[in-house]
């Protein structure tokens, strides 16, 4: 029974991080908002107690910037 409730604990932390899963940056800024710190440690923390589970990480940039800028920015 304690396996039982460990794997549900573990698919409701997943479903919540999955649903939870975008981080936006302010404008003409690399840095990270506070939320967004918080949101990735839950990440962090549900990656450290679950190492068979990955993730993927993609950056994109939004069409206000020239493409040179959005790359500089995106080098940030």
């Amino acid at each position: 029974e304690a396996k039982d409730m460990a794997e549900k604990e573990k698919r409701n932390a997943l479903s919540m991080l999955q649903n939870a899963s975008t981080v936006y940056f302010d404008f003409d800024t690399a840095s990270l908002s506070s939320s967004a710190y918080d949101l990735l440690s839950k990440h962090a923390d549900f990656l450290a107690k679950n190492p068979g589970q990955s993730v993927v990480i993609e950056g994109h940039c939004d069409s206000r910037g020239t493409p040179e800028y959005n790359i500089a920015l995106g080098e940030r």
